[in-house]
């Protein structure tokens, strides 16, 4: 979630993360990706991971949002 200059990492519904992230525009971007980094030019970089559930939205959703979201989602598994 991003907030002012904030950007907030949720895990599970949870907040774990936080870093000031003053500059965050995606408007008209093309490439997106999660777990790697496609412009990187040396060995390839990949995120060790599994995403269960990864949801992005237009706007910022407020902590209870994301609780509300998980809850009735994923959570629920």
């Amino acid at each position: 979630m991003k907030q002012r200059d904030k950007l907030t990492l949720y895990v599970d519904g949870q907040a774990r993360s936080s870093a000031q992230a003053p500059l965050l525009v995606l408007a008209g971007a093309k490439d997106f990706a999660v777990g790697g980094n496609p412009n990187y030019t040396g060995a390839p970089e990949f995120l060790a991971a599994r995403f269960a559930d990864l949801r992005f939205y237009a706007l910022a959703l407020s902590a209870e949002e994301v609780k509300q979201s998980y809850e009735a989602g994923c959570g629920k598994r």
